[in-house]
């Protein structure tokens, strides 16, 4: 993920709302409630005047009903080559690049196996039958995202692939956008 140079900040998420993940209040940790959990690793020292990812401690342990304020973010600033690990239910955001670099990072995430398809279906059937089905095979296929952010590819909805490829705008998913 790289953020580029006058980039506008992430709006604050968990990153396990991609899974439609439910939280309840808890006072401590309670291994295996989480979903995911992430790395990310910086190519450059990231800073708050080039949008270093912005974290609410402790809220990986708040229940759905309580909301994120931007009052609650601290810049989580690394050094090249640094990491941090975060929980999928900790809320983030990347925030605004005010300098004239790009601020790229690596990013993985982790997650069972149960939330992860076996077969890629795009790839088992020709996109020429796809067209043919009806919209909610074509759902069950994947050609579709699971709001908000959940399945793309290239930025947007698989379903491109059998409209117009070349339209930038067909299928655009949400992906964090302010």
């Amino acid at each position: 993920m790289a953020i580029g140079p006058g980039a506008k900040a992430q709006r604050v998420h968990r990153d396990d709302k991609n899974h439609h993940a439910t939280h309840i209040k808890s006072d401590e940790y309670i291994m295996g409630n989480d979903l995911l959990v992430g790395l990310m690793v910086p190519t450059c020292d990231t800073t708050v005047e080039n949008g270093a990812t912005m974290v609410i401690p402790g809220s990986h342990l708040w229940g759905d009903e309580r909301p994120p304020y931007r009052e609650e973010l601290i810049s989580a600033c690394l050094e090249k080559g640094e990491a941090v690990v975060l929980l999928g239910s900790l809320y983030h955001c990347g925030a605004d690049n005010y300098s004239n670099t790009i601020r790229p990072m690596h990013i993985m995430f982790q997650c069972p196996g149960v939330y992860r398809q076996e077969e890629i279906p795009w790839l088992a059937y020709p996109v020429e039958d796809v067209k043919t089905y009806s919209e909610l095979v074509q759902q069950r296929l994947g050609y579709h995202t699971s709001a908000p952010n959940l399945g793309w590819l290239d930025l947007k909805a698989p379903k491109f692939l059998l409209e117009n490829p070349d339209d930038a705008d067909v299928g655009h998913a949400d992906l964090d956008a302010a």
